[in-house]
């Protein structure tokens, strides 16, 4: 419903789709403001919301550096989510101040009557410096014969550099704040004096000096001495990635300087979110940022593609080359549980925009053994696809079979015999766009470094690459077919399976156009298609009235209109299309 407003309730829409622009501001009118991030929204005081031993983690945001082994994560009520010991804002620092300023303590189910937790508010210090800033209006109380407005804010400024400390500190600053006015209204002032702490709840306290000695504690200087730290530090980080910089227009619909900072401060999270630097992590803890998905493709695939895309160079170079090392197998497997075909295509591309962006051929050469590897297998796939279904009236004949999505493995080797392997187009899609970009590129490193090798094995892929080519197209030449929607006149189906031949269920849900949830990207993204196709996508994805699909189209680095399927091939009335 909030989709549709979006798309269709406005006063005009763009020339070509019939849609309404998504802007901000519109955005902001359908979509509420997003309170709880699951956990425990009831906990308060030193209950948290989250939790590193429970299952629902609750997590709304983190900050960290590089060089930590693990991130600072905290709740929607900012509670320290991983339990290292951060100072709790409500059951020590609030209450304690209640108490040293001869106010009631607050009892443990009383939280809910102090803090107003649904005007609570989160946001950053510094952009692009991840200082996390939080604030917690107060409920005006009964014993207090003030007639104004309260409210504490927290800030987490992270320690810039941990110098491979495997844990992360953190400085906090806790301050009170009392506003003349109703709802925070000016002027306002400060409430006592602020509180600093360093990382851990005993580094400091409002009432009692036991926990350390009285010159060792938390103090302004160590704050705002490792604020300015962290605003040097990043500095020198992004300046030394030569990234580019934007400069968008604040419109009336949407403000383009926090488009901006959200955009450059995405890049600074994907990078303090990596272990020890360079080692990739799905997510944060609790939650996915657990080891056993380290090795998960898209994680490699998307970071490596927007370095790429923004000049970080860099840190594109060390995200592929910690790939390549620690996560791509001899065998030309990935470290990871389960195969994911369209990304493993997808990295080819990747190792050849390095080369075509960076100029550098060193880094392919010295991981050749792996990326070749790599390759072979996809080459090997490619083979049974021709062997399995020789048949070439059979739209199956030379689509690679396997899978997109790593978490469904367990049907494959559980239920062999049973359950067919998909043949997924964009699965396929990827694969030939891979040999085909790698090919080019590894034919121009091995005649420029005089490797034979390198050169035999681009030879290789461009071989392969126009038999895929041509599969595809003659499979979905077979596998299109018309609907009765005239806005999404042409259907075009996730693979080359018969309906029935995959998992039993409605059509739309496994094979009926485009019902794979990873399909849609993933096809745009290769390249592969004709124009009259990419409008079939995009047609069919805005008009086809399918609400059995789960097609996500912003996700794994997809365009919302087809740009990128129209990119390669230079057809300009489409790409007119695909801008308007």
């Amino acid at each position: 419903m909030l989709g549709d407003a979006l798309l269709h309730s406005c006063d005009g829409a763009t020339r070509t789709s019939g849609l309404c622009e998504v802007t901000w501001a519109r955005v902001e009118s359908a979509i509420p403001v997003m309170r709880y991030s699951r956990g425990n929204r009831q906990a308060s005081g030193n209950n948290m919301m989250c939790s590193p031993y429970s299952p629902e983690s609750g997590v709304r945001t983190f900050t960290g550096s590089r060089s930590a082994s693990v991130d600072a994560t905290f709740s929607d009520h900012a509670d320290d989510c991983t339990d290292n010991g951060f100072p709790r804002p409500q059951g020590y620092v609030m209450n304690l101040t209640a108490i040293a300023n001869g106010e009631p303590p607050i009892p443990p189910d009383g939280w809910f009557k102090y803090v107003n937790f649904s005007a609570m508010a989160e946001g950053l210090l510094g952009q692009p410096s991840p200082n996390l800033v939080f604030y917690f209006p107060l409920l005006p109380q009964n014993f207090s014969a003030y007639g104004g407005s309260r409210y504490w804010t927290m800030v987490a400024s992270p320690r810039p550099d941990m110098q491979g400390g495997r844990e992360q500190d953190v400085w906090f600053r806790f301050q009170q704040l009392r506003c003349s006015g109703a709802r925070l209204a000016p002027p306002c002032e400060l409430v006592g004096t602020p509180q600093y702490y360093d990382t851990y709840w005993f580094s400091n306290s409002p009432i009692t000096d036991r926990w350390i000695r009285p010159e060792l504690k938390a103090n302004a200087s160590g704050f705002y001495g490792n604020l300015l730290a962290v605003k040097r530090y990043w500095d020198r980080e992004l300046a030394a990635e030569g990234m580019m910089a934007l400069s968008l227009p604040d419109t009336a619909g949407t403000n383009g300087s926090w488009l901006t900072d959200q955009a450059l401060f995405s890049m600074v999270r994907s990078m303090i979110s990596r272990d020890d630097t360079w080692h990739p992590r799905y997510g944060v803890l609790p939650g996915y940022g657990v080891s056993l998905q380290d090795g998960f493709q898209d994680t490699f695939t998307s970071t490596a593609t927007a370095a790429l895309e923004w000049g970080m160079f860099p840190y594109a170079r060390g995200v592929i080359d910690n790939w390549l090392r620690y996560y791509t197998r001899d065998n030309g497997m990935i470290t990871y549980r389960a195969e994911e075909l369209a990304q493993s295509g997808r990295m080819l591309t990747i190792y050849a925009l390095y080369r075509d962006y960076t100029g550098d051929a060193q880094l392919l050469l010295h991981h050749f053994g792996r990326i070749r590897a790599h390759a072979q297998w996809l080459l090997y796939r490619f083979g049974n696809a021709l062997r399995n279904f020789p048949d070439p009236s059979d739209p199956r004949h030379g689509i690679i079979a396997g899978g997109d999505e790593g978490d469904t493995f367990v049907a494959f080797y559980e239920r062999w015999g049973d359950q067919p392997q998909g043949h997924k187009y964009s699965c396929h899609a990827n694969v030939y766009r891979g040999f085909l970009d790698l090919g080019r590129v590894l034919r121009e490193i091995g005649e420029e470094s005089g490797r034979e090798d390198v050169a035999a094995h681009a030879s290789e892929l461009l071989a392969a690459a126009p038999k895929m080519l041509a599969a595809l197209e003659a499979s979905l030449a077979k596998t299109v077919v018309p609907t009765s929607n005239p806005r999404a006149p042409r259907c075009v189906p996730t693979g080359a399976d018969p309906l029935d031949a995959v998992d039993p269920g409605p059509p739309h849900a496994r094979q009926g156009c485009l019902g794979d949830f990873r399909g849609y990207p993933e096809l745009m993204y290769s390249g592969a298609l004709t124009a009259e196709l990419a409008d079939d996508l995009f047609n069919h994805l805005m008009y086809g009235n399918a609400s059995a699909l789960s097609t996500r189209p912003p996700t794994l680095g997809a365009a919302w209109k087809p740009l990128p399927a129209l990119l390669p091939i230079g057809d300009a009335s489409a790409l007119s299309r695909a801008i308007s």
